[in-house]
């Protein structure tokens, strides 16, 4: 008893939870937890099933799933050791049926007692079946495929599944429901717990299909469903008046359109019922006493929901193409509707006002009637509008049914003023069937209202479950095709950009937004059916182009629950939850496979393609370009601006099809500037595919590398790297008439480079002479290796020197110089889940084939797509992940190029300074919560120069604390010391942080100039300014100089001003670090002087004004 205790508190914690997907894993482990667990010889089966009543059937333990199976065997297994007895189900079940209790009783459908026997007899009954057909006819997987031969163990199995407990069950059902309409008495209460009992069973058992237990299900059904449709309307017209049974009627339009589903014969009922609403209208138009309008209004809400059932039933027969439902009877509902408009709104405030209390009990209850009332109506409303526009020819019936569009909107943003909830969605619902033709008729400025108005009905619910329900409506209806198709300029056009903004802004808070927005337009707005000339999907490239790349960096808890999901979701069959629900629209991974899968269908062949596609790529091009010229200075890998640029690098790659020979020359000199700005490796591995495969389609511009060679020798050593790279695969996929030429141009441009001072430039184009030898042989091209006939021997040497050849041959065993194949590599799988991988990109951005496949199941079967799905082979994925980093000994990235001019300002330091260590001081915990990262255009303080880890963890611990705008540092590899993280006391994380290499200070102080900082030294000079009479401008550029060497002459002579701070003891230096934070304290003191001295002449001011 202690484990149902522990388990009941454990379950009811995990049903609290919001989020859906969480909650409905929880109870599937929860369930497996029970299973495995329990010993079913010290508990009763009453105890297990009501241990299982509170899973809930839509999220856990639902037929058909691997959950409902492992139950099934285990149920089986204690039933087969006399554990536990079907006599005992059966028991428990007429025990219930026959409470005495049952007519005083209200029911609840989802109540506690009534899950826990339906779903044990829906267990039960399943266990009947599976243990027959076993039995009796082995692997037959259906009953209806058994042999002639075998009909008596068919008969055998059909009798084991109707006595079973479900069998006695639903006899007890039939005995108290059937011929209930030629009986003098009826026990209320007793029908409708047998009701409440028969509709959760059908509920346990899901879509019916043609096995033993849902034959016997439907074959109740059918002879029910007219007992039940008579007790319903004599209920709801005699007996049902108060506006508290409202709940009641719902109910019995659930049991109804259950039990209608399941039936073949509906025609005859579903007229009568007709009828009688028709009188309820009829009558309801008649002028009546205040009371007896009270009872009426009552009455109207009550028959407008059965119509609205009637609706659904018939709507759905008519999809199935199932039971005896025809034209007649579905015009007989049209018109029905259609007298709806004539039916005074129930409830008015007057009614309200006055009406009995006993009818009125509160202003809740009433407020649900009304939203019931509008829901009904609407759901009405959009059967008949469905039904106008799948028949050619309407009829008079017809014609009088069609409300004027003007008036429906009108009766719509009416609607949605005073209803709520459920009511909004089924004005969405209704309205999205007829928006073609609303656009046509209505106007621009109603319509915009409309879109407004249900914006603002949605936002209502943010906070509620409701939200999610009404979002997924409203989402398709703000996107259909006759709203996207409007001028960007109209009334509506710029009413839907307002709304593309406010979606943006919510889903950069709200996961799972996007995702809505661009599943529909990829599924349904910009299919191939609505935009077959691409004007949609050109009016939202801006929209679209943000899909590309949209995605946020999770915070740590966040980050916890989708690795969590994703768990779930990899676990295919070891977890039941993938069986119920998905939880790819709380991923931003799938926002962007929605778009990636809409644009890999995309044709070179389809003009309208190509000229929307061109259009996109410009779009994204400048986005990049934009987003690469801002972080030009290495950041952190894998923070947000990296994955952004390597997103849309990706979608390049997809879309370099479409780059026609034309616009090939103006798309490689971007590409050949994005490899000089670009700082990431993984961002420019996949720039140096796309110039590759442009190479190939179009050798005509090979000849463009040798230009490019002369503009890079002035470049980062990484440009000759990425040159290098580019020429190792470009000569062996060429035609074979122009390979020749090709290494013999190569060879004469690498070769000097072999021998560069520069370590990584050296280093690359030795290890292109490597793979370029290699190529010559396999390709054998004598010319070649007889003119350059001296490689052979470098290659030689390479594979005997042990140091030298220690470094160019693990360079070449790179995966992007060695396995790496650009023609051969090109699939869906490499460009978005292998070289993401091997480049050490965040695992949340690989996206692998299953991924695709799984969103859009056409994959698998589908061809003509701009790539393959998966790679042909496995080679490049069992590569050994990361980018080639190697560096020599005391060597920086940048060769460094020294000049001194001798004129200007000089050092007079006149001791060198020593190192000293910090001062261990103690500081307090910082704050949870992320502080602001600095004022922008504030401080930025330079400390490239400074070579001692302490100093730099001191200084990145005095920035933040002072709120320095930017923190620069020398190499981002200090991050992870040990030392500078000790002193630095994860300052680290809440400041902003660049590298900016010591070579390349000069030119870092030149672009802060030119943004309007003063540069100011730190430095002991002739001009040298004390700290104390210097008034620090607002956006100041503080550059620290070496422990040793101070500033550099070359640099010092760029500088704006030095100042110094004054001394009076004997030794002429302090340590840069308490230098550093001297000088940030008086800029910060500075500032806030200046702020106190801004309010205190506020004040003042208006103390004179007064």
């Amino acid at each position: 008893m202690i484990f149902f205790v522990c388990y009941r508190e454990i379950l009811q914690s995990c049903l609290t939870t919001h989020e859906l997907f969480t909650k409905a894993a929880i109870q599937c482990f929860i369930c497996q937890m029970l299973i495995n667990l329990v010993d079913t010889s010290s508990v009763t089966l009453k105890e297990i099933m009501r241990a299982l009543a509170p899973l809930i059937r839509e999220e856990s333990l639902q037929r058909g799933t691997s959950l409902w199976t492992s139950a099934l065997c285990w149920i089986g297994q204690a039933v087969k050791e006399n554990k536990w007895t079907e006599n005992e189900a059966v028991e428990l079940t007429l025990a219930f049926l026959r409470d005495p209790q049952a007519s005083a009783s209200s029911v609840t459908v989802e109540g506690y007692m009534v899950v826990t026997i339906a779903r044990m007899l829906i267990l039960f009954a399943d266990l009947a079946e599976t243990k027959t057909l076993t039995e009796n006819f082995g692997d037959h997987e259906n009953i209806e495929s058994v042999p002639n031969e075998l009909k008596q163990e068919k008969k055998s199995s059909q009798e084991a599944v109707a006595k079973s407990p479900l069998g006695r069950a639903l006899e007890e059902i039939g005995g108290t429901l059937s011929g209930i309409r030629t009986r003098a008495y009826v026990n209320v209460g007793q029908v409708d717990w047998s009701l409440s009992l028969l509709y959760s069973l059908l509920r346990e058992a899901g879509v019916l299909g043609n096995c033993l237990v849902d034959k016997l299900l439907k074959k109740n059904c059918e002879l029910l469903f007219k007992d039940v449709s008579y007790f319903v309307k004599a209920r709801v017209s005699q007996e049902l008046t108060k506006i508290g049974d409202m709940e009641q009627v719902k109910f019995y339009s659930d049991v109804l359109l259950s039990l209608g589903l399941n039936s073949e014969h509906v025609h005859a009922e579903v007229s009568d019922m007709l009828d009688f609403v028709s009188r309820v209208f009829a009558k309801s138009r008649e002028v009546l006493s205040e009371q007896a309008q009270g009872e009426m209004d009552i009455l109207v809400t009550s028959s407008v929901g059965l119509l609205a059932t009637l609706c659904e039933l018939v709507e759905t027969k008519c999809k199935q193409k199932s039971g005896d439902v025809d034209i007649a009877l579905c015009e007989a509902l049209v018109a029905c509707i259609a007298s709806l408009q004539n039916v005074p709104q129930p409830f008015s405030r007057k009614a309200i006002v006055k009406s009995d209390a006993s009818n009125v009990q509160s202003r809740a209850n009433v407020g649900q009637a009304i939203s019931s009332f509008i829901t009904s109506k609407w759901q009405c409303r959009r059967f008949m509008f469905t039904y106008n526009l799948s028949i050619a020819v309407k009829n008079t019936a017809m014609s009088k049914s069609s409300m004027d569009v003007l008036q429906i909107l009108d009766s719509s943003m009416d609607d949605l003023s005073i209803g709520s909830g459920m009511s909004d969605v089924a004005i969405y619902k209704a309205i999205d069937v007829i928006m073609s033709e609303v656009v046509a008729k209505a106007s621009q400025e109603n319509i915009s209202k409309f879109i407004e108005l249900s914006w603002s009905k949605l936002t209502e619910e943010k906070k509620n479950r409701l939200f999610w329900k009404k979002l997924e409506v409203y989402v398709p209806l703000a996107l259909h095709p006759g709203l996207l198709s409007q001028d960007s300029m109209s009334v509506i056009g710029q009413s839907l950009d307002e709304l593309f903004d406010k979606l943006q802004t919510m889903g950069a808070d709200k996961t799972g937004i996007l995702y809505l927005v661009y599943e529909n337009l990829c599924v349904k707005s910009l299919s191939k059916d609505n935009d077959p000339d691409r004007q949609l999907a050109t009016r939202l490239i801006p929209l679209l182009v943000e899909g590309t790349y949209f995605g946020q960096v999770h915070k740590r808890g966040e980050r916890l629950w989708l690795d969590v999901c994703a768990y779930l979701e990899n676990s295919c069959e070891a977890s039941c939850i993938n069986h119920i629900m998905s939880n790819m629209s709380k991923d931003d991974l799938f926002t962007r496979v929605a778009l990636l899968n809409w644009l890999s269908k995309l044709s070179p062949a389809d003009t309208h393609d190509v000229m929307f596609v061109l259009s996109f790529l410009e779009h994204l091009r400048a986005k990049y370009v934009a987003l690469a010229k801002l972080t030009t200075y290495k950041q952190y890998s894998n923070n947000l601006s990296h994955r952004q640029k390597h997103r849309m690098v990706l979608v390049f790659l997809l879309l370099a099809k479409f780059i026609n020979k034309d616009m090939c020359e103006q798309y490689l000199s971007t590409l050949w500037y994005a490899l000089e700005i670009e700082c990431h490796p993984s961002v420019r591995q996949n720039l140096e595919w796309l110039v590759l495969i442009l190479l190939k389609r179009y050798p005509q511009f090979v000849g463009s590398l040798w230009d490019v060679f002369k503009l890079y020798a002035t470049r980062r050593s990484v440009c000759l790297c990425s040159l290098f790279l580019i020429i190792s695969h470009t000569g062996f996929n060429l035609p074979h008439d122009q390979q020749t030429e090709f290494f013999k141009k190569a060879f004469t441009a690498v070769l000097p480079w072999s021998m560069a001072h520069h370590y990584n430039t050296r280093i690359f184009a030795q290890t292109t002479l490597v793979k370029m030898w290699e190529q010559c042989q396999s390709l054998q091209l004598k010319d070649i290796m007889t003119e350059f006939s001296m490689v052979q021997s470098v290659v030689d040497f390479f594979h005997t020197n042990g140091n030298a050849s220690a470094t160019v041959l693990k360079l070449y065993g790179n995966y992007m110089f060695h396995d790496f194949d650009p023609v051969a590599d090109y699939s869906m799988e490499t460009i978005f889940y292998t070289l993401p991988k091997l480049a050490c990109i965040a695992d949340d951005e690989w996206c692998s084939p299953a991924q695709f496949a799984r969103w859009d199941k056409t994959w698998l079967s589908e061809s003509g797509r701009l790539a393959p799905l998966k790679n042909p082979t496995q080679r490049l994925a069992q590569c050994k992940p990361g980018p080639w980093r190697m560096k020599a000994h005391n060597e920086n990235e940048e060769d460094i190029s020294e000049s001194a001019d001798n004129t200007g300002d000089v050092q007079k330091k006149i001791m060198p300074w020593r190192q000293m260590s910090p001062d261990q001081d103690t500081e307090a915990e910082l704050a949870s919560s992320q502080r602001q990262k600095g004022r922008d255009g504030g401080l930025v303080l330079v400390t490239s120069l400074i070579d001692k880890v302490p100093n730099l963890g001191g200084l990145c611990r005095t920035s933040e604390i002072f709120g320095v705008s930017e923190f620069v540092l020398g190499n981002l590899t200090y991050l992870e010391d040990r030392m500078f993280q000790s002193l630095s006391v994860s300052a680290q994380k809440w400041i902003n942080i660049t590298e900016v290499m010591k070579p390349r200070v000069p030119e870092y102080i030149e672009q802060k100039r030119a943004e309007g900082y003063t540069l100011v030294g730190v430095e002991q000079t002739a001009n040298s300014v004390p700290l104390h009479h210097y008034k620090f401008p607002k956006k100041t550029l503080l550059l620290l100089g070496n422990e040793k060497e101070g500033i550099p002459v070359d640099i010092l002579q760029s500088l704006d001003v030095c100042v110094e701070i004054p001394q009076l003891g004997i030794i002429r230096s302090l340590n840069v670090h308490v230098c550093g934070a001297l000088i940030v304290w008086e800029y910060t003191r500075q500032v806030l002087q200046q702020q106190e001295e801004a309010e205190a002449a506020q004040k003042e001011s208006i103390t004179e004004s007064k």
